[in-house]
């Protein structure tokens, strides 16, 4: 069988386009980057908060000793985390997990008060957009209700060519989810029982796919490696092992970004224009995807080893 290898002229012509064509993206985002700011010398921009709502905690005076300030300081913002439903017992997979949390106690009590008790599933690939540091948007709970307090500006019309004025106002917008602001994920409130079940079947679900990973991945890759040192490494056994990583490596991000995507579709209802999919999901996945491609590139390879081990077999 005759097997066509590529010329080096059109590999090097191949991989010269691969680096224009990333140029060009880096090149694109910078340029995009550049015309979605503006310059100071041509727009001014003067924003005027006319209505400035309550503060959402207590506002310690600066005044004070720096440990008592400190102390203070510490106790509303516990406090807070208290109410945003921060604290509990949880249980989590990559993507998604449940939390038993109470709005009173650091540490959930399934004795306390049933109304101070908050169950709920954690999407740990959602998050909230919390706008700009010129507009931030801020989340709390109060009353057992979660808001969202945004800056609402209007432009009024200036005179002046090179002036542009806005008169701002806060509102306070109810959302009907939760949110964690210290591993930013959104929370959605559920029963007692859909968490109950969630506490069970996650560690089982997590022991299988350890168990898995163990065996198909890090056990097949050891018997890759065991076959190497045989003096056998173009068998059809490890071609096939290659082959079955670099499969399940690439299916580990697949399955998830499209599990992340049904999450969206599930919770719908919860998801206001406020919640984006989080950053981390890439920061995540790209590293299975990253190995894939390795073990795709060692199958391609070991696949023309064998091949050409075969041939020259034949002609012996």
């Amino acid at each position: 069988m005759k097997i066509i290898i590529p010329s080096q002229k059109t590999i090097n012509i191949t991989i010269g386009g691969l680096a224009i064509l990333f140029i060009g993206f880096v090149i694109l985002l910078f340029q995009t980057s550049r015309s979605t700011s503006t310059t100071g010398t041509t727009i001014i921009s003067t924003h005027d908060l006319t209505d400035q709502l309550p503060p959402i905690d207590p506002e310690i005076p600066r005044t004070l000793p720096y440990d008592q300030y400190k102390q203070k300081t510490d106790s509303i913002r516990f406090k807070r985390k208290l109410l945003n439903g921060t604290f509990g017992n949880s249980v989590s997979l990559p993507g998604i997990g449940a939390k038993k949390a109470s709005s009173e106690n650091f540490v959930f009590d399934p004795n306390e008060n049933p109304k101070k008790r908050i169950y709920m599933i954690m999407l740990q690939w959602w998050t909230l957009d919390t706008g700009t540091w010129e507009n931030p948007i801020k989340y709390y709970v109060k009353d057992d209700k979660a808001y969202l307090r945004k800056t609402k500006c209007q432009s009024i019309k200036s005179k002046t060519a090179n002036l542009t004025a806005y008169k701002c106002k806060e509102i306070d917008v109810p959302i009907p989810f939760r949110y964690n602001p210290d591993n930013k994920s959104i929370m959605i409130p559920v029963s007692k029982t859909t968490v109950d079940v969630m506490f069970i079947m996650f560690p089982i679900s997590l022991a299988i796919t350890f168990i898995g990973v163990i065996y198909f991945l890090f056990g097949g890759f050891i018997q890759f490696l065991f076959e190497i040192a045989r003096g056998n490494p173009f068998s059809e056994t490890n071609v096939k092992r290659l082959k079955r990583m670099a499969t399940i490596l690439f299916a580990i991000p697949i399955f998830l970004f499209s599990f992340n995507s049904l999450l969206y579709l599930i919770f719908q209802r919860y998801f206001t224009p406020d919640v984006k999919m989080s950053a981390d999901i890439w920061a995540f996945l790209w590293k299975p995807a990253i190995l894939g491609l390795i073990f795709t590139a060692l199958y391609f390879a070991f696949r023309q080893g064998k091949r050409l081990k075969d041939e020259q077999d034949l002609t012996v």
